[in-house]
């Protein structure tokens, strides 16, 4: 879209003192800004609406290499991974963790410190995650149903839209955790 707009077919209008005026939001513009000086894609995960703004930008200005990125961190883009994977990405990556729609069950991540990590709409389906630490961690979404949680640690966690449907979670931390729209459901508490 930018390569037609300046390519001479359209008249692109300046203010007076020679600038170009885009009726977009400027707030998204610096990420695709960012991704056509250097194709630096990073994207902002752990803030959907943010992510759904820009999306729209950049269909607007018909990027398609953003657009599949953005596809599928807007769908989650589960991949499903075995305990040894993840324990590697876990040792390994840099901090704050951003591993958003992974599927996670049934593995067991007893005594993991995933603190402050981007864990947005991961499967943790039927997973041992006794005294699992996710302190500040963005875990909107999540499906945690039949987890064994017990002694976990959600303290300040985003959790909203996660469920929960019989997980086991006796002694697990809410201390200031954001839970809107959850389903609990035979919850063991």
């Amino acid at each position: 879209m930018l390569a037609v707009m300046f390519s001479g077919r359209h008249n692109v209008t300046t203010d007076e003192d020679g600038r170009y005026f885009i009726d977009r939001d400027g707030t998204h513009f610096r990420y695709i800004l960012n991704y056509l000086r250097d194709g630096n894609n990073y994207l902002p995960v752990d803030n959907q609406q943010l992510v759904d703004e820009l999306y729209e930008e950049v269909c607007f200005y018909g990027i398609e290499p953003l657009i599949n990125k953005l596809d599928q961190a807007r769908q989650g883009n589960a991949t499903k991974l075995k305990a040894v994977q993840f324990l590697k990405i876990v040792n390994s990556a840099t901090r704050p963790l951003q591993l958003p729609g992974l599927k996670l069950s049934s593995l067991n991540l007893s005594y993991l410190n995933l603190d402050h990590a981007n864990m947005r709409g991961c499967d943790f389906n039927h997973c041992s995650a006794v005294e699992v630490s996710f302190e500040h961690a963005s875990l909107i979404g999540c499906n945690f149903n039949e987890c064994n949680l017990r002694s976990a640690n959600f303290r300040a966690a985003n959790i909203t839209k996660s469920s929960f449907v019989g997980a086991f979670m006796q002694s697990v931390d809410f201390l200031r955790v954001v839970a809107k729209d959850c389903n609990f459901n035979k919850t063991r508490l």
